[in-house]
């Protein structure tokens, strides 16, 4: 780990990681979650943004998207699109300031229903939940509703994950009820807040694209036809009716799909993202693109650049 940071902070010092960026001639999605927490404070997203768009083109995904279409190579500089996933509030409060004094496109990815109802995706109110447990009473929690035998609290997220949308909503209840006494903090509400339709209608719309990110964020490979359909479909159809022009960019909750979501998605969408790590290519499935994970350590972002995995 040592070295890997030895290389990644020469590297960037020198400029090699641009160097060696621009030796691949392929696109590059930036995945984003919350800005202005401890792993992306604001003046780490905005000196980022500022390094990339000093060396790359920071372009709309749908440009990406029409690229790939035309399967059209990307000149040296290269071109890069910049996404955020689970349509939080600290997008509007923390990243959209920044987008915009820098003119920088981006994506934002949104849960109506999530908005409608003011709820936290189900994860993290899980995850909040659960750090408010002792570790006796997660590993208990998790034995009963998960069968799993772990305190750890991302283990049992991940358990939650993989139930059946019917498990996993009787997992989320009974979590409810062993924690009663639960109330958000100042920052989970500044972390996990979810936007507001006022704020998504204050979103300059010739520099932030709104995507789907399905109604209310389940993971889809564990819901049935019917449920996958609505979540797919009627998600589309809000975000148009809300917002009053198309919507043709999609993102699987958690990065998760299968043979039977991604049949549903290439129906309903013109594009979609993924969580796994990677460039775009002029090649690439429009319905599987890969994506860089973004870092508040510049060094490791200037890598990632060339080496997404990093």
């Amino acid at each position: 780990m040592i070295f890997a940071r030895q290389i990644h902070a020469f590297s960037f010092a020198t400029g090699l990681s641009t160097l060696f960026a621009r030796s691949r001639r392929g696109y590059r999605v930036i995945m984003f979650h919350g800005v202005g927490d401890t792993h992306m404070p604001v003046e780490a997203f905005e000196a980022g943004l500022r390094w990339m768009a000093e060396r790359f083109d920071v372009v709309p995904l749908s440009r990406v998207v029409a690229g790939i279409e035309q399967g059209r190579v990307p000149d040296a500089r290269g071109e890069v699109a910049l996404t955020f996933d689970d349509g939080l509030a600290n997008h509007f409060e923390q990243a959209y300031p920044v987008l915009r004094r820098l003119g920088l496109p981006a994506s934002f990815f949104v849960c109506p229903d999530l908005i409608d109802s003011r709820r936290w995706i189900w994860n993290q109110e899980a995850r909040a939940r659960l750090h408010r447990m002792t570790p006796v009473a997660r590993r208990e929690f998790a034995r009963a509703e998960a069968g799993l035998d772990a305190e750890d609290v991302e283990r049992v997220v991940q358990r939650m994950k993989e139930l059946p949308l019917a498990d996993r909503e009787h997992a989320e209840a009974a979590l409810r009820q062993r924690t009663p006494a639960f109330a958000p903090t100042p920052q989970e509400h500044e972390s996990y807040d979810p936007l507001s339709w006022e704020q998504v209608r204050q979103l300059d719309p010739s520099l932030i694209t709104i995507g789907s990110h399905t109604l209310s964020h389940p993971i889809l490979p564990t819901v049935d036809d019917v449920v996958l359909r609505h979540e797919v479909d009627e998600s589309r159809r809000v975000l148009e009716d809300r917002l009053g022009r198309p919507v043709d960019l999609f993102c699987y909750p958690n990065g998760a799909h299968d043979e039977r979501v991604y049949a549903q998605v290439l129906r309903s969408y013109g594009a979609a993202v993924t969580t796994n790590y990677g460039f775009a290519w002029p090649s690439s499935d429009l319905h599987r693109l890969m994506r860089i994970p973004a870092s508040a350590h510049l060094p490791l972002m200037a890598w990632r650049m060339c080496r997404p995995n990093a």
